[in-house]
């Protein structure tokens, strides 16, 4: 799937989520329209989901529903990351049958396992998690379809007019688009209301969304999964027991601190216990409850910390 003169490849990055699901059918059933606002003569759409293998069952379910009932034809891909040699994560090809799942996260191929056994856990100081488990196996599969740069495609991001503060900086020069700001410009009440046609929409909060016990979920939210999907925090917990030592820092600095996943360094025993009672980690309440995660995460997703 080489560009030609005239037919540009659009590849529109698919989360999981309402947002990039509505993003994925409008493209769809407008080719014409996003052809005119990027000059091309034609367009042809590649649709592919990043598995992590922390997603939310109904997640993969949602996803699944969408590719089925409006077929998408949606690619999914996984992380392989390559141990013992300095080169980015590639890809493998998966379905919604044989994707890993959340609890088979003990399996060392599991791409989230597999990528802290190279990168180390991933936190606020150490976000390598979306580079090596999203945006590079994506990379890899276009780079096989025979885009090797992203300048050869356009990449589509399902981020709505109201979270333009996400937008990256980085969007002219790696040819990002942004359907739902600039073509059709949607809201989280557009979305919302959309989606309700639908019996089959996805039937989880937003806390639960994504990577379930993600590291960028503010407090609030995080103490929401400890109730509703209590067993996302045993990933977190086993990795920070098996990997604790593991990243570039270790073999730098005798005195670095053991890596966790969240906040103020705390351990997800730690974090679990304040959730019980309002201990030392109250400060998280006050991190922005949106925080940049909320049912979906981007490949270029910026500003959640703001």
């Amino acid at each position: 799937m080489v560009n030609n003169e005239t037919t540009k490849t659009v590849l529109v990055s698919i989360s999981g989520g309402r947002t990039s699901g509505y993003m994925a059918r409008w493209m769809q059933q407008n080719p014409d329209k996003v052809a005119e606002f990027l000059g091309e003569d034609s367009i042809e759409i590649v649709y592919v989901f990043a598995n992590t293998g922390m997603e939310h069952p109904d997640t993969l379910r949602f996803l699944n529903d969408i590719d089925v009932k409006f077929g998408l034809g949606i690619v999914w891909v996984e992380g392989v990351t390559q141990h013992n040699v300095r080169v980015s994560t590639k890809h493998r090809v998966v379905d919604y049958e044989s994707a890993y799942t959340y609890d088979q996260w003990t399996d060392v191929n599991h791409p989230f396992h597999s990528f802290i056994m190279k990168y180390g856990i991933p936190n606020i100081k150490f976000p390598s998690c979306t580079r090596e488990m999203k945006l590079n196996p994506i990379h890899s599969y276009m780079a096989s379809l025979g885009l090797k740069k992203m300048k050869d495609y356009y990449t589509a991001i399902g981020i709505r007019e109201d979270e333009s503060r996400r937008v990256s900086a980085r969007a002219g020069v790696e040819n990002i688009i942004y359907p739902l700001i600039d073509m059709n410009p949607a809201d989280k009440g557009d979305i919302l209301e959309w989606w309700s046609q639908y019996d089959w929409d996805l039937n989880i909060p937003e806390w639960l969304g994504n990577c379930v016990g993600c590291y960028k979920k503010s407090y609030k939210k995080l103490k929401a999964v400890s109730q509703d999907f209590p067993e996302a925090f045993e990933f977190t917990a086993g990795m920070e027991k098996t990997y604790p030592r593991v990243g570039a820092e270790f073999t730098k600095y005798d005195d670095a601190v053991d890596r966790t996943f969240f906040r103020m360094n705390a351990t997800t025993p730690k974090l679990l216990e304040s959730f019980e009672h309002g201990g030392d980690h109250a400060s998280y309440i006050n991190v922005m409850d949106d925080a940049g995660c909320s049912e979906s995460c981007e490949l270029f997703d910026t500003d959640w910390t703001n």
